[in-house]
């Protein structure tokens, strides 16, 4: 799943949460290496959403599940 590090729509989703202009991006980054891989390369962190290419940060939810799965 493809995050994008500043998205109108997503802060007008956040709009009244702490997450507000790009806060989820450092929240997520909180997240294991498994499931949030921080060794990326820009380009493989560039990714088109509706035809603009955005910076994004990754979420493994392959990685997600057996996070998931591995801790009960």
């Amino acid at each position: 799943m493809a995050i994008p590090h500043a998205d109108d729509n997503l802060n007008r989703v956040f709009a009244d949460s702490e997450f507000n202009h790009g806060g989820w991006t450092l929240a997520l980054k909180q997240a294991p290496q498994t499931i949030v891989p921080r060794e990326l390369s820009k380009a493989d962190k560039t990714v088109k959403i509706n035809r603009l290419a955005k910076t994004v940060t990754l979420v493994d939810l392959a990685g997600y599940d057996a996070w998931m799965d591995s801790s009960g």
